[in-house]
C-alpha cells in the first residue's frame, strides 16, 4: 500500500506495517483519507493484521506451554515419579 499508494519507500512500508499491525501507531505514516477505497483498505487491513498477531501470539504461547509440559514431564521421569520440589532452597 504505503509504496504504491503513498510513495513511501520500502523500508518506511514495513515500519508502518509493524506500527499498524501491532496497534502501536505513533502517527507519523497514515492511510490516505482522500479516496472511499482506501479508508475500506484501512480498516480491513488494521483488523485482520490485529487477528493476525492474536493468532501468531496465541501460536507461540501454545508453543511455549508445551515445551514447557514436556520438560516438566521429563523432570517428574527423571526423578522416578516423584514430585521433585523445585522451590527448595538448598542450606549452606
Amino acid at each position: 500500500y504505503g509504496k504504491y499508494r503513498a510513495g513511501w519507500s520500502f523500508i518506511d512500508s514495513v515500519y508502518f506495517l509493524v506500527v499498524t499491525i501491532t496497534t502501536v501507531g505513533y502517527g507519523d505514516f497514515a492511510f490516505s483519507m482522500d479516496h472511499e477505497a482506501d479508508k475500506i483498505f484501512g480498516a480491513l487491513y488494521v483488523f485482520f493484521g490485529v487477528v493476525f498477531i492474536g493468532i501468531a501470539a496465541g501460536i507461540i504461547i501454545q508453543t511455549l506451554e508445551a515445551k514447557a509440559e514436556d520438560r516438566m514431564n521429563r523432570l517428574k521421569e527423571h526423578h522416578h515419579g516423584t514430585d521433585p520440589d523445585f522451590g527448595h532452597q538448598p542450606a549452606f
